[in-house]
């Protein structure tokens, strides 16, 4: 039993940790999970009596097990359907199902303690904040050498680095006015820095991935967490961050030059005509394509590649040049379309599943944020985190890679975790 605690100790301070080592260190994220799957294995052995046969799965339980499993049951029957079984396609996915053990067992208890800081505290507080100003450090001394003038991490796509270092800033606000009051004047002084170089990171490597969140944070920022301020101190916060972003903006003007170039491509993009190979053109055209594709064989799929056998259609052929019909190969840049297109109607309720449970299991519990503070500020970064993740995913994948992969299945794993285990004690309570 003495062994089994110093492993949850261990276990507890990797899982505190991977969002330092998320987009910094090259399989890290994988090597964690892998550990904390079989902590949690350990833990249902060793409480077997006690705990097991006490288990109970709520509705909340279940389905979240569900969207944790869809993706790996996804591919599983469009395979079936193909009859092609292809085991590269299970790498990824696979990684989100080991999740579902750690889930259970944390959302029942385990490295939980009602006192102690909680992992998604220690995230929101220390880690994720440290995690931007190590990525600075990366990125200059072990840049990405195979991207062109993108600016990232050495083993990092661009358009992920933008993505993920600008949640991490959002994140980071939350977490900022929530422990503003409890800590000394250097914690907020570093967690400020954090932002300012969170906002530099994204804005400077020279994608666009998920910037279109930026509102909706600031409503939801606004209308959560902002409430319990003065109109007038709301008011300074949202002035404060709208002004240094755009300082920010204007000595790297990187990023309005990108959005500009963005907004031109989309008006030019003609709809029966040959369009040039650009960022935005290419996209529309994949999107299009993408949904041919998935009405071809809604039930089946096509898997990674056998499309391309009727990528040289004549109505493909009138709007996308050779290069575009090929490019979705690496993906057509649109999560809810790659997956529609690999695996059909069921990667297709897969993707949708994944954004509309995880969205309404933010949106409920807020209505509980005046009973625990934690619940709220749980609720709050769960759903940025989801509506970050929808608008990153309509011009990429989310889910392609392992990391990435791992990385959002211990995200959902976490954050609802311990908020049905907080649920469960305030009822309890009650």
């Amino acid at each position: 039993m003495y062994i089994f605690n110093l492993f949850n100790i261990l276990i507890k301070y990797l899982l505190i940790l991977i969002p330092l080592v998320f987009i910094n260190l090259k399989h890290g994220v994988n090597l964690i999970i892998f550990i904390t799957f079989i902590g949690s294995l350990w833990y249902y052995l060793i409480n077997y009596k006690s705990k097991i046969n006490n288990i109970k799965l709520s509705f909340e339980h279940k389905m979240t097990i569900l969207v944790l499993a869809s993706p790996v049951l996804a591919i599983g029957i469009s395979q079936h359907f193909r009859q092609n079984f292809y085991p590269n396609n299970w790498d990824a996915p696979i990684r989100m199902l080991l999740c579902i053990p750690i889930f259970v067992a944390i959302s029942h208890g385990w490295l939980i303690k009602k006192n102690k800081e909680s992992i998604i505290e220690a995230w929101l507080k220390w880690t994720i904040p440290c995690s931007l100003l190590i990525s600075l450090v990366i990125r200059i001394y072990f840049p990405a050498t195979n991207w062109g003038n993108y600016k990232t991490t050495y083993f990092v796509d661009p358009l992920t680095f933008c993505s993920y270092t600008l949640l991490f800033t959002f994140l980071s606000i939350i977490g900022l006015l929530s422990f503003y009051k409890k800590n000394i004047f250097l914690y907020k002084y570093l967690i400020i820095s954090a932002i300012i170089t969170g906002f530099y990171l994204s804005s400077s490597s020279g994608a666009r991935t998920g910037w279109l969140n930026f509102p909706f944070f600031i409503f939801f920022w606004w209308y959560f967490q902002l409430n319990t301020l003065r109109l007038r101190e709301r008011f300074i916060a949202i002035f404060s961050l709208i002004a240094t972003l755009i300082i920010i903006l204007f000595i790297n003007n990187g990023m309005i030059d990108k959005i500009r170039l963005g907004v031109d491509q989309l008006i030019n993009y003609q709809f029966n005509s040959i369009n040039e190979d650009t960022s935005v053109a290419m996209r529309l055209s994949f999107y299009r394509m993408g949904i041919s594709y998935f009405f071809e064989r809604p039930i089946s799929g096509w898997g990674d590649l056998s499309w391309m056998s009727e990528m040289n259609k004549a109505q493909f052929m009138s709007y996308a040049t050779e290069g575009t019909r090929i490019a979705p190969r690496h993906g057509f840049h649109n999560e809810i379309i790659t997956s529609s297109v690999r695996s059909g109607i069921w990667g297709l309720f897969s993707i949708l599943l994944f954004f509309v449970f995880i969205s309404l299991n933010a949106f409920k519990d807020m209505k509980l944020y005046m009973t625990d503070e934690r619940l709220k500020l749980i609720s709050l970064s769960l759903l940025v985190i989801i509506v970050h993740l929808f608008f990153a995913g309509l011009t990429t994948e989310i889910l392609n890679l392992t990391f990435l992969s791992s990385f959002i299945g211990i995200t959902i794993a976490l954050f609802i975790g311990e908020k049905l285990y907080i649920k469960n004690n305030l009822n309890s309570t009650n």
